[in-house]
């Protein structure tokens, strides 16, 4: 709750100076009362006022929280964009739950004053013979996605102690701490935006769960016409994936690339991307190990589009616990279908293509990079679209239309 829904330090600073002062101690800056919210009551207050003893610090603690809870009731203040999120949330059909440290007396003050305790179905505060990893994990219910949004160390430790994802709230109070998490986020609208996604994850988790064996890997294929997402939905996926437990290996297919001579040989650019765009021969040789539930340590040499090259390279480390991410276009063919075991499809109209396109593409490579995507790229996707159907092919369908609401169409 504290520097994740509610400004704590618009209250609670000038209370504990306060008690401070009157017990004869000298204020302390802002910016250090700030880094100690997310500690339990006893440690906060033992860090404020180490000389004191057990006694006066029970009495520093009891005045402190009497002027808090007058500074909450009467200038509490939620983050900017905090209901708006909540409510985006309750009316999604999520269930929303608070873990704190701090009091259920104290939380139950902040969510009156505040008007936002109708939108939480359990309210857990401090518990003084258990951690929060303890306590998050008697909330976690069993095939849920459960997601854990907070800004200290504490909630990204029980996170990860627990197999859930994290999001850091990055405006709160423990930003140098948010590398623990999964994913940081800058404000609530991204909250919200990895919430949607972390979602869509979990589905994808369920299917691993339910298909992998624990003798081979679990080879994911995620595709989807250019611009649709699909390299930013394998880095949250693999995140996700990490969070619960997986060891993620991602492999794309752009790094396949054949050279200039051989991806342009035809005439025809549209057939000559389709059969010869990728080096689909060295891309097998590298599953087909994995499919068989051999671990595959090797290190590839990677083309370079810009100097058609071959200067980069690339690392793959694979065993049998280890889940696939291959991400790419045109995917949900021979050669390359036989060898997965799940296939994602992340949907957008053309037109959207061609937006994106002109927003992602134009101001690297110029106004001629339409032409290419209009006489190329898009008669590609639609001989693919109706010669391969993946959508009807694809265990899960995504419509990325969208990316700030994606949603699962199938």
């Amino acid at each position: 709750m504290d520097g994740t829904l509610f400004q704590t330090h618009v209250t609670s600073v000038a209370a504990v100076n306060r008690a401070l002062t009157e017990a004869g101690l000298s204020p302390r800056p802002e910016s250090y009362i700030a880094s100690l919210f997310g500690e339990k009551e006893d440690t906060f207050y033992s860090l404020l006022a180490p000389e004191f003893s057990l006694s006066e610090l029970d009495s520093l603690a009891d005045k402190a929280r009497r002027y808090e809870r007058e500074e909450v009731r009467t200038s509490g203040q939620l983050f900017p964009g905090v209901v708006d999120m909540l409510r985006s949330l309750r009316e999604e059909g999520h269930t929303l739950a608070i873990c704190s440290n701090a009091s259920l007396e104290y939380i139950e003050i902040v969510l009156d004053a505040c008007g936002i305790r109708s939108y939480f179905t359990e309210v857990r505060g401090r518990e003084e013979d258990k951690d929060k990893t303890a306590i998050v994990a008697r909330m976690i219910r069993d095939g849920c996605c459960t997601i854990m949004v907070g800004d200290r160390k504490h909630d990204f430790i029980a996170a990860k102690n627990n197999h859930i994802a994290g999001i850091a709230a990055l405006y709160g109070y423990g930003k140098d701490e948010c590398g623990l998490a999964d994913f940081p986020a800058e404000d609530t609208k991204e909250i919200l935006y990895y919430i949607r996604w972390c979602v869509l994850c979990h589905r994808v988790s369920e299917l691993i769960r339910q298909k992998k064996t624990k003798d081979r890997s679990f080879i994911a294929g995620i595709s989807g016409v250019d611009t649709s997402g699909k390299t930013r939905f394998v880095s949250l996926l693999s995140r996700y994936l990490c969070a619960l437990g997986y060891p993620v290996q991602c492999v794309h297919l752009d790094d396949f690339h054949h050279p200039a001579a051989i991806r342009n040989q035809l005439e025809d650019p549209v057939q000559s991307y389709i059969r010869f765009a990728f080096d689909m021969e060295r891309l097998t040789e590298m599953l087909a190990p994995i499919r068989d539930g051999r671990s595959v340590h090797t290190t590839l040499p990677v083309i370079s589009l810009k100097t058609d090259a071959f200067t980069e390279e690339r690392r793959y480390a694979v065993t049998p616990d280890t889940v696939v991410l291959l991400e790419g276009v045109l995917l949900f063919r021979p050669p390359i279908d036989p060898y997965l075991d799940a296939r994602i499809w992340l949907d957008i109209p053309f037109d959207e293509v061609l937006n994106r396109a002109e927003s992602r593409d134009v101001p690297l490579y110029g106004e001629e990079m339409m032409d290419r995507y209009r006489e190329k790229y898009i008669p590609v996707q639609q001989w693919f679209i109706r010669n391969h159907n993946p959508c009807g092919v694809s265990d899960m369908v995504i419509d990325n239309t969208d990316p700030q609401h994606p949603a699962a169409v199938l």
